[in-house]
């Protein structure tokens, strides 16, 4: 298997921490801080709230930011409303544009709006928090040694010692899952000087069962190992660089026999942007039970070498007995150039990796066809990606520091320009250009601080303030090219009369609000006040109110 994993800002991707183990140790560098909800618009299926910083516990957002509440945050796509105050941990790239989360939850409501109808309730923990960050900024101001019980309103949220201000030794994190109420174990971590150093257990956090579900070993921050329990088996990760890894997983049955046995390499699997993580199996196969017989997932018996199947091997039908028997060529001689294969020996990726980094040209391939390729330098560093289409054409990205940087230029079957975008330290910068197929300009783009700005767009009269939705806006069917819909926006809100077209001739008018403070401030997403269905000939058929 080969698979390639985009990063997306606020993706879920990788660990997940307790507020005292983030605040222990933070691999992300997360920014910490309350801010005051100014004004909120609509951007996409998502709301963006300007937001005033009121106190920073770590990072360094501006006084004034930009907080994106899309579907994989806190706020779940929720709209915030102005007054609402909020606890943010963030792990955002630059100092002004924020999701309202991480994937563990950490942010929190911890002020209701102005406007009481829309209120919602603040976070049960958004205090117990604060009480842990003010715990946490004596002990860094003050470099605090000795042992150390965190707790908020009666109730243990962590414990351990510290050495100037950095945990050091044993330290216990508590569940918040009952609102620490019970004391149950979510983890006992060692530290040296604020570093990983020792065992790292995970438990299961219910009262009853509170059992060690995951064991990890570090030294000097660095992970050499990795186990995950389950009832059935386990899963052991073994480190043999920061970006290469061996995973085995191994499930048997009530009595003891060997069910599963999967071994797999992941490259990049820490996922760090913008690398695509490699994973390949390699090694001893054994899978006699499952739903799934695919070619992928096969019952059977043998070995992979980087993916590819060789030696012999034995299948299975579902009651585990054997329909078939095969076999596959010899382990390839091995070369200087890294080669991943799919099961029947077409090379999926080839590239040259040497003391853990990869360097070079690296090609991806899918089904014999070129996809992507990706250029490093000597020292590891990603210069530039190319991604190529299946219908032709491509695009080329340029980098410097992991970060897009340059250019960006999508190139049409035909060999024309279709967009050039510049990013400057991965954001995009100055001036993106779109293109017809026929050479001319299809959309002009300003960006400052990353906030797009319409500066032409001659097939129709809406444009982008601060990245917001603005004026007259037509939407034609992209096959037929039949008007769908016509209305105005207002920084993403949709204002005024508008009409949707329905086959046939029949139509709709949805009559939105035109206060610009009545539409910021009204709860939920912007519904019409009134609708009205016509037929083809203009005939009122229907109308409701929302």
């Amino acid at each position: 298997m080969l698979t390639h994993s985009l990063f997306v800002f606020g993706s879920c991707s990788g660990e997940v921490f307790s507020i005292t183990e983030l605040l222990n140790h933070d691999p992300n560098n997360h920014h910490i801080f309350t801010c005051e909800v100014l004004e909120t618009y609509k951007r996409g299926h998502s709301f963006e709230s300007i937001a005033a910083v009121k106190k920073r516990f770590r990072g360094s957002p501006e006084d004034t930011i930009f907080l994106n509440t899309g579907g994989g945050t806190t706020a779940g796509g929720q709209k915030l409303y102005p007054g609402e105050v909020w606890l943010i941990f963030s792990t955002t790239k630059d100092s002004l544009h924020y999701g309202a989360t991480v994937c563990d939850f950490l942010s929190a409501r911890i002020k209701t709006g102005n406007d009481q109808a829309c209120s919602r309730s603040i976070s049960p923990l958004g205090n117990t928090y604060l009480d842990v960050l003010e715990a946490y900024e004596s002990v860094w101001e003050n470099k605090f040694s000795g042992s150390k019980a965190i707790t908020s309103a009666g109730r243990l949220i962590a414990e351990g010692q510290f050495l100037s201000g950095a945990p050091h030794g044993a330290w216990v994190h508590y569940s918040r899952r009952d609102d620490f109420e019970k004391e149950i174990m979510r983890s006992e971590i060692a530290y040296q000087n604020g570093k990983l150093n020792g065992e790292y257990r995970v438990y299961r956090e219910t009262e009853e069962d509170n059992f060690v579900i995951e064991r990890k070993v570090y030294s000097d921050d660095r992970q050499l190992l990795q186990e995950r329990y389950r009832v059935e088996g386990q899963v052991r990760y073994e480190y043999s660089s920061d970006e290469r890894r061996m995973v085995v997983a191994t499930f048997t049955d009530s009595l003891g026999q060997k069910l599963r046995h999967i071994a797999q390499v992941e490259l990049g699997y820490n996922n760090k942007p913008p690398l695509y993580p490699v994973r390949f199996r390699h090694g001893y196969y054994l899978h006699k039970v499952s739903k799934d017989s695919s070619s992928y997932s096969p019952l059977a018996e043998g070995a992979y070498f980087r993916g590819m199947r060789v030696g012999t091997w034995t299948f299975f039908n579902k009651e585990g007995a054997i329909v078939a028997t095969k076999t596959y060529p010899d382990i390839p001689a091995d070369t200087s150039t890294l080669q991943i294969f799919d099961e029947e020996e077409q090379v999926r990726l080839s590239g040259t990796y040497t003391d853990g980094k990869r360097q070079g040209v690296w090609q991806y391939f899918y089904d014999g066809q070129l996809e992507h390729e990706e250029v490093y330098s000597s020292d590891g560093n990603l210069l530039s990606k190319t991604r190529f289409y299946e219908s032709g054409g491509f695009e080329h990205t340029p980098y410097a520091n992991h970060l897009q940087h340059g250019w960006k230029t999508v190139f049409a079957q035909s060999g024309t320009i279709k967009s050039m975008e510049y990013y400057k330290h991965g954001r995009r910068s100055g001036t993106s250009v779109f293109f017809n197929t026929d050479g001319t300009v299809n959309r002009e783009l300003r960006y400052v601080q990353s906030r797009a700005y319409t500066v032409s767009d001659p097939g129709n009269s809406t444009y982008l303030v601060n990245g917001f939705l603005n004026g007259s806006f037509v939407q034609h069917h992209y096959e037929t090219g039949e008007k769908i819909a016509e209305g105005t926006y207002w920084m993403g809100y949709r204002t005024g009369v508008w009409t949707e077209y329905e086959k046939g001739g029949g139509y709709r008018k949805l009559y939105y609000p035109t206060g610009q403070q009545e539409l910021m401030n009204r709860c939920g997403h912007s519904m019409p006040e009134l609708t009205e269905q016509y037929d083809k000939d203009g005939n009122l058929l229907n109308s409701w109110k929302f």
